[in-house]
């Protein structure tokens, strides 16, 4: 079958990928995120406490991201910075054709927040950061 592929492309087969995989969600290790047909597995060893994080996002909003591309982003953003615990620092970085860093300093938002739905504290969020809308 190699050699069949070969003969219609000397740069490799030439042919979709198809990766299937499913997961158990019963005893899972790690976090499973699933939208849209896609999904990352996030693994982990079990029982360790959370450590702080320091997290800088790099975002264009140049106009290559008009439209679906940056409602997918701000949607991904809105799950992200929702699942940030509270002694986590962030950051957003964006650019277009400059360069943009959105906080003067990696930032760490009053404990009060913590104490609102999550849905809420990540809109609060990209409303202060202006990627809300």
């Amino acid at each position: 079958m190699l050699q069949d592929q070969s003969a219609f492309s000397s740069s490799g087969i030439m042919a979709d990928f198809v990766v299937q995989y499913d997961v158990v969600t019963e005893d899972i290790i790690g976090d499973v995120q699933i939208y849209e047909g896609y999904f990352v597995h996030f693994f982990g060893p079990r029982g360790l406490p959370p450590v702080e994080k320091n997290v800088v996002f790099v975002i264009d909003v140049g106009s290559s991201m008009f439209g679906a591309k940056m409602k997918q982003t701000k949607k991904a953003m809105n799950v992200i910075l929702g699942d940030l615990q509270a002694n986590d620092y962030f950051n957003i970085i964006s650019f277009s054709d400059t360069v943009s860093e959105e906080l003067e300093a990696p930032y760490r938002p009053p404990p009060r927040m913590f104490k609102v739905p999550r849905t809420a504290w990540a809109t609060w969020k990209l409303m202060v950061l202006g990627l809300l809308g």
